[in-house]
């Protein structure tokens, strides 16, 4: 079951990878005429319906038009055959195999063209599906990998691993202090550049370190200002805690003399 799929997988890849011809072959041209044959074979009676039907199907204005005018034509002969006999039998056959030539002749015209749009939506389609095989594939390989495909369809080297390592460091990390921002001695301007933080914030940040010192971890400096969780997420590798708050100083044992 495994080489069978094996088989399949390597199969699909092949025909994949195989450049797409740029004119139609010869038997997919005879099986996609076969419409015109249908028209020339009903002798009229279904041609009208037929080309309406592909001219529909090509989304050419002109030739649904001109369908119409033959489905037109049918009808009314029919109708006025029927009622009272306006038209003599033999006027209504030669009505009827004008009709037919002209139906028949009209689908022998537009038939190239109707091959060439079709053919052209199915290389289109084929493209785009070849286009987001690819994708797939880059974002598998890229996800086994560790590496990330960039916007232009290329893969950028970032090791997941790193990035998760960089945005779990502790904010006290040497690695990280020579980024990071000092919350304990960081101006308005610095605190407001970051992700996340507004001026208001900033302002308020500085104004709490001012009247109750510094603080004492990053996680104080969060909750004091009431962040959100995806707003410290962004924020907890951008900080560090750097000038610690100083304990008040301690005096000896009292002796009394």
């Amino acid at each position: 079951m495994a080489n069978d799929a094996g088989t399949r997988r390597s199969r699909r890849a092949a025909m994949e990878a195989a450049p797409w011809p740029a004119e139609p072959p010869t038997v997919w041209k005879a099986w996609e005429s076969l419409w015109v044959v249908l028209c020339a074979g009903s002798f009229g009676f279904a041609g009208p319906w037929i080309l309406l039907w592909v001219s529909t199907r090509a989304r050419r204005f002109p030739w649904v038009l001109i369908s119409l005018l033959f489905c037109a034509a049918y009808v009314t002969a029919f109708w006025m055959m029927d009622t009272g006999g306006l038209v003599s039998r033999d006027g209504f056959y030669w009505f009827i195999f004008l009709c037919w030539i002209g139906t028949t002749a009209f689908a022998v015209h537009v038939n190239p063209e109707y091959l060439s749009i079709k053919w052209q939506r199915r290389s289109a389609r084929r493209a785009g599906a070849r286009h987001s095989s690819h994708r797939s594939s880059a974002r598998l390989s890229g996800a086994a990998s560790g590496t990330r495909p960039a916007a232009g369809g290329s893969e950028a080297t970032a090791p997941a691993k790193s990035a998760a390592a960089a945005r779990t460091a502790p904010a006290g990390n040497s690695a990280a202090a020579g980024a990071a921002v000092d919350i304990n001695s960081a101006a308005v301007a610095e605190l407001a550049a970051l992700p996340g933080l507004t001026a208001d914030l900033a302002q308020q940040a500085v104004e709490l370190r001012r009247e109750r010192g510094p603080f004492r971890s990053v996680e104080q400096f969060a909750a004091d200002l009431s962040l959100q969780p995806h707003v410290y997420a962004r924020l907890r590798g951008r900080l560090a805690c750097r000038t610690k708050p100083q304990a008040p100083p301690a005096f000896g044992r009292r002796v009394d003399y």
